[in-house]
Formats: structure tokens, C-alpha cells, sequence
């Protein structure tokens, strides 16, 4: 706008000019009957220049006026669209801070619930641990129960041995006594591959008490299975592998012993033993009966029913 008033101002100044340089030719020709009819005199250039400069003087103020209304007003709706801006800036910022202060609180929210299934979860796999452990427990239990019947099947109907003595005896045809033992089977089963081995002696010293008793007495390891099976309630009878003579039972304070063992099976594929060891005192010598006559038949020197069960030697499984 003030370009456009300069240029105004320009050509008002130009037009002016222009008059005053064509006039002069023309009108000094004229110029004394003019002068000679009106006495006044004509304006001056510089008169007319300052006339139209007043003139051109409110246009151009009321320009520049109107110029700086509409800059105000451009600048007052420039303004205005930056205050609106931020004014939506800050509403936006105010409402990502609430969508940012929400998702926060979410976050925690959630991180508590994770938290809390977390808490639940090993809870639920602790009693769940607990559980099996109970149930192994419990699987165990039955299993050792299982077991433990199984045993006390087997052991109320397996087979069992025992070796009872049966006296000292003097063979027939001979005068030499001989230790006897009966084998009864008394388990529920029959016992397989049976093998019974029975030893003999006589104390090498007198034994008035019972702390000079003997107390080893040695077995023999199995070399072989027998085939022999003994049933439920049955019985064999057996000897001893020695002998010695029947008048060295007439010693006094002596002591007798009939040992050995029985090996067997319990009729469940189990290897089993029996040892056992019968003592006899010579004090039972059956003095009365002549033994220096030979027998077509086997008698007693000392009575099975004289016989002891020795405080060592006797062991069963």
C-alpha cells in the first residue's frame, strides 16, 4: 500500500509539472490581454504542487491507516491461529498425558495381575509338586505294601525245614554208634532239591557246666544240588557222617553234638538253610543195655528224648 501511494503521489507531481512547462508558449501571447482584464494574479507552480500534496496527503494517511488495520488484523488472526494451535497443542498434551498416565496405570494394573498369576500359578504348581509327591508316596507305599504281601505270602506258605534230633544210636552189626536226625517239612509247599549234611562228635574234655561247653561248629559249603523234594508235613531220616565207639559214650561230664545243616529251596525259587545242633550228655548212656553183643538192628545209646537244642549252632532263614 505504500508503494502504491508513492506512486500516486509521483504522478499527481508529474502531471502537475507537465501543465506549467506546455502553458508559457500560448500563454504569453495572451498574457497582456488577461492581465490587462483581471488583476489577479495565477497560482505558482510550487502553489499547485503544495495544493495537490494536500490533497494527495489524507489518501495516502488513510492508506497506510487501512494498510495497518488489515496488518493488525492479519496479525490478530495470526494470533488468534497460534493461540487456537496452542491452545490444541495442550489440549492434545493433556489428553496424552491422561492416555499416558491410563496406559501407566494399565501397565501396573496388568503387571499386578501377572503378578498375582504368577503368585497363583506357583501356588497351584507347589500344591501340584505336592501332589505327586504324595501320590509317589502313596505309589511306594502300595508297592512296599505289594511287596510286603507278596513276602507274607510267601512266608505263610513257603516251605520251612526243621532237623529234630533222633537219637545216638548203635548201628546194627556193629559196635559203633552213629547221631540220627529227622527232617520234617513243616511249611505249606514242598521244599526242592533238599540236601542234609550231619556231623558227629564227642567232647575231647569233660564239660561239668555250661560255659565249657563248645560253641563252634562248622558246616559244610553245598558241592551240588540233590534232587530229593520233601512235602508239606513230611519227614526223612538221616545219620551222621561219624561214628566212634559205643563205650566212649560211658565217659562221664561228656557232651555229645550232632550238627550240620539242611540246604533247600522254599518252593518259590528261594535258596534256603536250616543248621542245627543236638547236644547229648553221657549221663543219659542207656548203661543198663549190653552194647558189646552186636545187633542185627539199630538201638539207642542215648534217647532222642535226652537230646538239647545247644545254645550255639542252631540258625534258620
Amino acid at each position: 500500500m505504500r508503494l502504491i501511494a508513492f506512486a500516486l503521489f509521483m504522478g499527481l507531481a508529474s502531471s502537475v509539472g507537465a501543465q506549467e512547462v506546455v502553458q508559457p508558449a500560448g500563454q504569453q501571447q495572451e498574457a497582456a490581454p488577461a492581465s490587462q482584464q483581471d488583476a489577479t494574479p495565477e497560482p505558482s507552480y510550487a502553489d499547485r504542487l503544495l495544493t495537490a500534496i494536500e490533497r494527495i496527503e489524507p489518501a495516502v494517511r488513510e492508506l497506510i491507516t487501512e494498510e495497518d488495520k488489515v496488518a493488525a488484523e492479519e496479525q490478530r488472526r495470526r494470533d488468534n491461529d497460534d493461540l487456537k494451535a496452542q491452545e490444541s497443542m495442550a489440549r492434545w498434551a493433556f489428553w496424552m498425558f491422561i492416555a499416558a498416565a491410563v496406559s501407566v496405570v494399565a501397565t501396573f494394573v496388568g503387571l499386578a495381575l501377572i503378578a498375582r498369576t504368577l503368585h497363583h500359578t506357583r501356588r497351584a504348581a507347589d500344591y501340584a509338586a505336592e501332589m505327586v509327591d504324595e501320590a509317589k508316596a502313596t505309589t511306594e507305599a502300595a508297592e512296599r505294601s505289594i511287596i510286603e504281601s507278596g513276602k507274607m505270602g510267601r512266608a505263610q506258605n513257603r516251605a520251612y525245614l526243621v532237623v529234630e534230633p533222633n537219637g545216638i544210636n548203635q548201628l546194627s552189626g556193629r559196635k559203633d554208634v552213629m547221631g540220627h536226625v529227622l527232617l520234617r517239612n513243616v511249611g505249606n509247599v514242598p521244599a526242592r532239591n533238599v540236601t542234609l549234611y550231619v556231623r558227629m562228635e564227642i567232647s575231647t574234655h569233660p564239660e561239668p557246666t555250661a560255659k565249657d561247653r563248645r560253641r563252634n561248629f562248622p558246616v559244610r559249603k553245598p558241592t551240588g544240588k540233590a534232587t530229593r523234594v520233601v512235602h508239606p508235613s513230611g519227614h526223612m531220616h538221616q545219620g551222621s557222617e561219624d561214628t566212634f565207639p559205643t563205650d566212649a559214650a560211658e565217659q562221664s561230664d561228656h557232651n555229645v553234638y550232632v550238627w550240620g545243616v539242611a540246604y533247600y529251596e522254599d518252593g518259590f525259587g528261594e535258596p534256603r538253610f536250616t543248621k542245627f545242633c543236638h547236644r547229648y550228655s553221657t549221663a543219659a548212656y542207656m548203661r543198663a543195655r549190653d552194647t558189646t553183643s552186636l545187633r542185627a538192628q539199630a538201638r539207642p545209646v542215648i534217647a532222642s528224648d535226652e537230646a538239647r537244642y545247644h545254645n550255639y549252632g542252631n540258625e534258620a532263614d
